[in-house]
């Protein structure tokens, strides 16, 4: 709990404190729970969020959900960021997105994709995968076309093996299930674009 130097609204008294709230969210129909800011009156007991408490909240949802979808962090991808030595725009430049991207990213105002979510995480398992992708990580300026054209290649190939596993687990549920009507009936229902 921390004095806010604001007002209230209702009853104009200076002594407002600001504290955490859990609120329960939902996104994609699954329940997370965030703990937000708000400021609190001492005098009259009004609760309200300030613009700068909203724009931190916005980051502390995006945190929660994040965790809470089991896809990384934004503290999470600018540590893999910083471990593959990659400047924000590099990286954009790089991996894809832009040069722009990471910095969207890295603030929370802009969740990564499933496809660079999985990416992310392999080159911070194995960062020397990135040679693959490009031989000098810092010399982008150079082959930014031809890398962007790598990345949205290798984007396709995460898609691919992740429809595939999607597949092969249908086809292990078959085989110990049996089929039932909501199943996917042909290979073109199980195509990711």
């Amino acid at each position: 709990m921390m004095s806010v130097a604001t007002s209230c609204p209702s009853c104009s008294s200076c002594d407002v404190v600001e504290r955490t709230t859990p609120r329960t969210l939902r996104h994609k129909g699954r329940s997370y729970i965030a703990e937000l800011l708000i400021s609190e009156c001492e005098e009259c007991g009004e609760r309200f969020v300030t613009p700068p408490q909203a724009r931190q909240n916005d980051k502390l949802a995006a945190s929660a959900r994040a965790e809470a979808m089991d896809a990384l962090t934004a503290a999470d991808i600018k540590a893999i960021r910083i471990r593959l030595r990659l400047t924000q725009a590099e990286a954009g430049a790089v991996l894809g997105g832009g040069p722009n991207a990471f910095a969207k990213y890295e603030s929370g105002a802009v969740a990564p994709s499933k496809p660079m979510d999985v990416l992310l995480r392999l080159l911070g398992k194995r960062p020397d995968v990135l040679s693959e992708i490009t031989e000098s990580p810092h010399d982008v300026s150079a082959h930014a076309g031809v890398l962007y054209d790598v990345t949205q290649a290798l984007h396709r190939k995460i898609r691919v093996l992740i429809a595939a596993e999607v597949h092969t687990h249908r086809e292990l549920w078959l085989t110990v299930e049996g089929p039932k009507t909501c199943a996917p009936t042909s290979n073109a229902e199980m195509r990711v674009n």
